[in-house]
C-alpha cells in the first residue's frame, strides 16, 4: 500500500499541497501517460504502468485510500488489471453543472 507521502511523490509534488496543486499535476502527468496518446509507440507499456500508478497516487491523496479497488482482502499490492483509465479520466475532469436538461414544455 502507498502512503499518501509517497503518493505525493509520485506525482511530484510535497505531502503538503494543495487540492489545486494536486490536480495541476495529476492532470499533467495524465496527459503525458495516457495510454490512448503512446499507443502504438516504443513507450506504450511504459505509459500504462506510469498512467495506473498516478491515477492510483491521485486517488489516495484525493479520497484517503489505499489505491486499490477497496476489495481486497489478500492486503497485497492494488490489481491494476480491472482499472479503466478512461472512467478515471472521465471523472477526474468532470465538471459539476447546474442540473442537465428538462427545457420545459
Amino acid at each position: 500500500m502507498m502512503s499518501r507521502a509517497a503518493a505525493a511523490s509520485e506525482l511530484g509534488v510535497s505531502a503538503s499541497a494543495s487540492e489545486d496543486e494536486i490536480r495541476a499535476a495529476y492532470k499533467s502527468k495524465a496527459m503525458q501517460w495516457h495510454p490512448d496518446k503512446n499507443r502504438g509507440k516504443p513507450t506504450e507499456k511504459e505509459a500504462t504502468e506510469n498512467f495506473q500508478k498516478i491515477s492510483a497516487a491521485y486517488k489516495i491523496i484525493t479520497e484517503g485510500g489505499d489505491g486499490g479497488d477497496g476489495g481486497g482482502a489478500d492486503g497485497g499490492e492494488a490489481d491494476f488489471n480491472d482499472l479503466d483509465p478512461g472512467e478515471l479520466f472521465a471523472r477526474m475532469f468532470h465538471f459539476a453543472g447546474g442540473g442537465g436538461g428538462g427545457g420545459g414544455g
